[in-house]
């Protein structure tokens, strides 16, 4: 689950598949445990975060998973 599509599908391991992984961690501690919505996030498909009291460190997770991690 916390592994990066690219590392799943092509087992390569880079830099960016770590920072994927630390983002899934950080939205595992907030804690949401929705392997639905973990599932969609490897697509790019992110959940709906307004208003929720951890929303900055949220839109941090989400930008560490998605397809452009910089």
């Amino acid at each position: 689950m916390y592994m990066a599509l690219e590392q799943d599908e092509n087992r390569i391991v880079v830099t960016e598949t770590d920072y994927y992984a630390a983002g899934m961690i950080f939205y595992n501690l907030c804690g949401y445990d929705n392997f639905g919505a973990m599932f969609g996030m490897k697509a790019g498909v992110f959940p709906e975060i307004k208003g929720d009291p951890r929303e900055k460190l949220l839109e941090i997770a989400f930008g560490m998973m998605s397809s452009d991690p910089s």
